[in-house]
């Protein structure tokens, strides 16, 4: 099949035989295609061009100022065979979640940031927003060991890079995937106590459908602190205590200010989220994996169960009694990987207007 693709590709672009700063994207990437003679690269991008243009996306990659995280054929080949789609629309969805706007040297990287993709098609399975114009998103890590890429359930890492004249390719050692539902995020992430809370008050598809959502979920761990209690809560109770973990707006870790009281689902009753010197805490439960990346919003991992005030008759709490990590290990029972806040550079200003915004029209 690639064989009979890359002479079509050859009419678009001139011939190349090595990828050249002063190239497009495309012709970068068609440059290390096929035998790619005089290619100084161990790496190809046979699978990729041969996708691009099924999904006639070839075209997308000559947009001006764009990053493309470009997986090679290694990349595509480790992938299972379930999770390759088939469906061109489908594979268009994976292939714009590898393309961001604008240009992201290494150079220029900040040691952590989230930012949006092309992945915004109306219609995706991977995508569930109030509006068509929210984007999927991405995190990127730069550090000691190099720039990686997370995307909810799985992070990649950046093996090489290449200047292009209408932005960067960033060379990745897997395919990113987009973002699943929150159930399939939740049971991948074995984040098994709440899946299960969730299903016996029949919240499962509620949370699954929710356009645009931030879930602050607490691990297994945090769930076996509360059990006799959560045990005893009538189903009515438990889905206030459920919904009141989920703001119904998308808040990514960067973009939260250092102070802001959430409206949540559960109707009156707010979450009290701080951030400051690369720690998150909601209500007095630490995130401790942050930017787990869900289909319709992202997820927060936290180490205590929130209780709302309406049941706790008084101010709104969390399990725990203090907002200490001494002595707790939050990141290892949690298996999401996302990012770690202890990792993160966490950037509070430009506080989350949209969040406050969306919130209040719910709740007015």
């Amino acid at each position: 099949m690639v064989a009979k693709l890359l002479p079509l590709l050859a009419l678009f672009f001139m011939a190349v035989t090595a990828q050249k700063a002063d190239n497009t994207i495309s012709a970068n990437v068609v440059a290390l295609s096929g035998d790619a003679a005089g290619a100084s690269k161990e790496y190809r991008f046979n699978t990729l061009v041969a996708l691009a243009t099924q999904a006639k996306l070839v075209d997308a990659l000559n947009t001006p100022n764009i990053t493309l995280f470009a997986p090679t054929d290694a990349a595509f080949k480790a992938l299972a065979a379930e999770a390759v789609p088939t469906d061109p629309q489908v594979v268009g969805d994976v292939l714009t979640h590898h393309v961001v706007a604008g240009a992201y040297p290494a150079d220029a990287l900040k040691a952590y940031q989230v930012v949006n993709t092309l992945l915004n098609r109306k219609g995706s399975p991977f995508v569930q927003f109030a509006d068509d114009k929210t984007a999927q998103a991405i995190a990127i890590t730069k550090g000691d060991k190099g720039v990686s890429v997370s995307y909810g359930l799985g992070a990649v890492k950046v093996i090489d890079s290449i200047p292009s004249s209408n932005g960067i390719i960033h060379v990745v050692d897997a395919v990113i995937m987009p973002p699943k539902k929150v159930s399939e995020t939740a049971v991948a992430a074995k984040l098994t106590k709440l899946v299960e809370a969730l299903a016996k008050v029949k919240l499962v598809e509620t949370v699954n459908g929710l356009k645009g959502a931030t879930i602050f979920a607490p691990t297994d761990a945090a769930f076996e602190k509360v059990k006799d209690v959560v045990a005893k809560l009538t189903d009515d109770q438990l889905k206030a205590v459920l919904t009141y973990h989920v703001v119904p707006a998308v808040a990514y870790s960067p973009g939260l200010p250092a102070s802001l009281d959430a409206p949540t689902l559960s109707g009156s009753d707010k979450i009290a989220v701080k951030s400051a010197g690369g720690k998150v805490t909601a209500n007095k439960a630490n995130v401790a994996v942050a930017d787990v990346f869900t289909n319709n919003g992202v997820v927060h991992v936290i180490d205590e169960v929130l209780i709302p005030a309406s049941l706790s008759g008084g101010a709104s709490s969390s399990s725990g009694s203090s907002t200490s990590t001494a002595g707790a290990k939050p990141a290892a029972t949690a298996t999401a990987t996302g990012t770690p806040i202890s990792g993160a550079s966490m950037n509070a200003a430009g506080a989350s207007a949209a969040l406050v915004a969306a919130a209040a029209a719910l709740f007015a």
